[in-house]
């Protein structure tokens, strides 16, 4: 945190990385036989991811506006949010098959 550039430059490979594997997921999840809720979270996911990226790109262009900068740490919120429901999906199918596929909530 003391050298500026060394966070700049960690920050981007950790955003490219997670962009990453968030484009790896996706493309891994599309070609298997998922329910709705979790192909819409998945999709859901991408999108996000690529808006986080754009929007960390042109806070860099535009040497960090504010509003920008803002929108951008509100937006990864949100993505953690989509992160953390579709996980909890996930889980819940996961147990589904010893309880019976009709004891999911839709």
């Amino acid at each position: 945190v003391q050298n500026p550039i060394a966070v700049q430059w960690v920050h981007r490979v950790l955003g490219t990385v997670l962009a990453a594997a968030v484009i790896a997921l996706w493309a891994r999840v599309r070609r298997i036989p998922a329910d709705p809720l979790s192909r819409r979270l998945n999709d859901a996911l991408m999108v996000g991811i690529a808006i986080q990226y754009l929007l960390g790109v042109l806070t860099l262009i535009y040497f960090v506006p504010v509003a920008l900068a803002v929108i951008h740490q509100a937006t990864a919120m949100i993505l953690f949010g989509v992160w953390v429901l579709w996980v909890h999906r996930v889980r819940r199918l996961e147990i589904a098959p010893a309880a019976g596929p009709a004891t999911v909530p839709a």
